[in-house]
């Protein structure tokens, strides 16, 4: 255990005993102000890392419950981190660092990142990193033209979250029948009408 972060080993255990782990990205945001877009983008980028780093060390160790929980937490970051170096690092790290054959959390990233391209392509960052790993470049592509060969599905949503507004904009519709229009802000994890 040497090797890895203490901090994530932390939250492996932590999983062990609890079946759970938490993030606090309070101790990312700058102190005292409220964090400028960018630096949202980064804060819940740091998490997208952590995640990462989790779910490797389960990979490694064959804790597959903690595999799946790094997952989903990944996922849940995605909305408010997937602008940022961080998320491009993320995706050096999966591709790098899992079995080819471990695709969880690959295909999040990578669907993730077919929704996004257009706004990734304006950074330099990314585009570097899927000229030196072409085989990213390539899986990015391969979903973007499955996801617009797709029939789109017209959905409503509002124009942001009420802490956030238009930064975030990636919501699950929680509304029922009975229900007035109610949605969930998966990077602030908040729930406004």
């Amino acid at each position: 255990m040497n090797e890895h972060d203490p901090q994530i080993i932390d939250y492996m255990l932590t999983f062990m005993y609890t079946g759970s782990y938490m993030v606090d990205v309070t101790k990312f945001s700058p102190n005292g102000r409220e964090p400028t877009d960018e630096e949202v983008y980064s804060i819940m980028g740091r998490e997208l890392l952590l995640h990462t780093d989790v779910y490797m060390l389960a990979e490694e160790k064959d804790v597959p419950a903690l595999k799946r929980l790094a997952s989903q937490q990944y996922e849940a970051a995605l909305a408010g981190g997937w602008n940022s170096a961080e998320f491009i690092t993320s995706l050096r790290h999966i591709h790098e660092g899992t079995p080819e054959n471990d695709r969880l959390l690959w295909n999040l990233a990578v669907a993730f990142a077919s929704k996004n391209v257009k706004d990734l392509l304006k950074r330099e960052d990314f585009i570097a990193l899927c000229k030196e790993k072409a085989e990213i470049g390539f899986e990015i592509l391969r979903a973007y033209v499955e996801l617009k060969s797709r029939p789109q599905p017209n959905i409503h949503l509002p124009p942001g979250c009420p802490v956030f507004g238009a930064l975030h904009h990636q919501y699950i519709n929680l509304t029922g029948a009975d229900v007035p229009e109610t949605f969930f802000c998966a990077a602030c994890r908040m729930t406004f009408g």
